[in-house]
């Protein structure tokens, strides 16, 4: 597990590395899944740092991404190595909020930049009230601890409408683009800024 999570993180940032070149100061950021197994690894931190260095990086290039496939077990440990990320500049998000084992207080604990909302709280967006007051409390909450909210799995144009509406700050899915490959991936980069640009 952790040579894969090794791994991965190396392709994200060759690919962050990538867009450096390609688009400079508005190179969008590259988010890469993190399991809490991770996080509990002492030597993670010491990882992530390193691989920053050897693809010269600046931190701001990554977002850390939380998924919850699994309770956080060594709670200590996570906190200290999410407080090293943070120290470092690497942004650090809540993924599939809303399903899994996320919590208010994981949220109060986590202190995270960005909450990404699960699709299926989404899905009735603009057609449904009750997941228009569910969503409009998730993104109300975000705002409130700092968060930027982001929709995931937004397949369609009432969605945007409602999710604008609500004040939510950015939008994942098939309205946007089915997954592409890094070509494809560049060229609607082009088009204009479809992600948050690091600051």
């Amino acid at each position: 597990m952790q040579e894969f999570g090794a791994q991965v993180l190396d392709l994200g940032c060759a690919q962050a590395s990538r867009f450096d070149d390609q688009f400079g100061a508005t190179a969008p950021q590259v988010s890469i899944n993190v399991s809490p197994q991770q996080l509990e690894d002492d030597h993670f931190v010491d990882q992530l740092e390193a691989t920053l260095r050897r693809f010269d990086l600046g931190a701001s290039a990554l977002c850390l991404e939380i998924t919850e496939s699994r309770p956080i077990v060594d709670a200590v440990g996570v906190d200290e190595n999410l407080e090293r990320v943070r120290t470092l500049g690497v942004s650090v998000a809540i993924d599939d909020f809303g399903s899994g084992y996320s919590s208010l207080r994981q949220l109060r604990r986590l202190r995270a930049d960005i909450l990404k909302l699960d699709g299926e709280l989404t899905d009735g967006l603009g057609q449904d009230r009750d997941s228009n007051l569910i969503v409009g409390a998730a993104v109300g909450l975000g705002r409130a601890l700092g968060m930027q909210t982001i929709a995931e799995r937004v397949e369609h144009p009432w969605q945007i409408e409602a999710l604008t509406t609500l004040g939510c700050s950015a939008i994942q899915g098939y309205v946007i683009s089915p997954p592409i490959n890094q070509t494809a991936i560049t060229e609607l980069i082009r088009r204009g800024p479809l992600l948050p640009q690091r600051t």
